[in-house]
């Protein structure tokens, strides 16, 4: 669903100190990065390239940094797939017209306005969240969702429910769920601050009224389950889109938010669902 690509071709006129540097940084973002929904592929064509003095690139690499050439490279590159030789690095355009325009090639770029291009760690944490948002419709949040929102956690029955929604009212949810999970980036410890939720971050968010959580049934309306390892919870803070509710569960412990309802206003006292 999200390709990326070795390019070795801008190896060619880089110092060795900057090759040794992406390199990690690609090794980084394979190892530690890596979910279901991405693929990495390469040509063999690395293992052939000199610069522009005729030095073979990867013997100048594991001159200068043994372990990066003899261990940590061949690891990596067992975690690619590989695609016919001089495909990559001969003809960019072939790549792009026989693979999703969603592939990006992880080399060293001085372009940064080629979104396509990643040149370091950095880079490929934004591009691949850039990417992610542009592929994300009703049958690809569930597997985009965990590359999408690092800190957001979606329950079983909220994934159904937000999915079911179709794509209009998926697109305005989205927003929101960006400024959440951007609160809690930010959020290091303590219990979740909902004023600053709401002034630092324009997440409309309440919680319910005493009538409410003194209220049987009112009350079971809002149990929910959260996840297997804290079961069901009572999450009476919920945050307003328009005629929509999202109940949620903060976690104190990771700082993250479970969302584990979406959908229309539950019932209260004056107001029946």
């Amino acid at each position: 669903m999200i390709n990326y690509f070795f390019y070795p071709q801008t190896f060619a006129s880089e110092a060795i100190d900057a090759m040794i540097k992406c390199l990690n940084d690609m090794n980084e973002a394979v190892l530690c990065c890596n979910q279901d929904v991405e693929k990495f592929r390469h040509d063999e064509s690395f293992y052939s390239l000199h610069d522009k003095d005729g030095n073979m690139t990867y013997q100048m690499i594991c001159d200068a940094n043994p372990l990066l050439g003899y261990r940590v490279l061949p690891a990596m590159f067992r975690h690619f797939q590989t695609v016919p030789s001089g495909v990559i690095c001969e003809d960019l355009e072939g790549l792009r017209k026989n693979y999703p325009i969603e592939c990006c090639l992880f080399g060293i770029f001085h372009d940064p306005k080629d979104y396509n291009h990643i040149g370091c760690l950095a880079d490929f944490k934004k591009n691949r969240i850039t990417i992610a948002r542009s592929l994300v419709a009703p049958h690809t949040f569930q597997k985009l969702s965990s590359l999408l929102f690092e800190k957001l956690k979606f329950s079983d029955d909220a994934l159904r429910q937000y999915i079911a929604m179709g794509q209009e009212v998926m697109s305005g949810l989205m927003a929101v769920f960006i400024r959440m999970n951007n609160y809690c980036m930010s959020w290091k410890d303590g219990s979740i601050q909902v004023c600053k939720m709401q002034t630092d971050f324009g997440i409309l968010i309440s919680d319910e009224s005493d009538t409410v959580k003194n209220d049987s049934h009112l009350c079971a309306q809002r149990n929910f389950f959260v996840s297997e390892k804290i079961g069901y919870q009572k999450c009476f803070l919920h945050v307003k889109v328009g005629n929509l509710r999202i109940h949620i569960f903060p976690n104190n412990e990771d700082n993250t938010i479970f969302i584990t309802y979406i959908g229309k206003h539950l019932s209260t006292k004056k107001y029946k669902c």
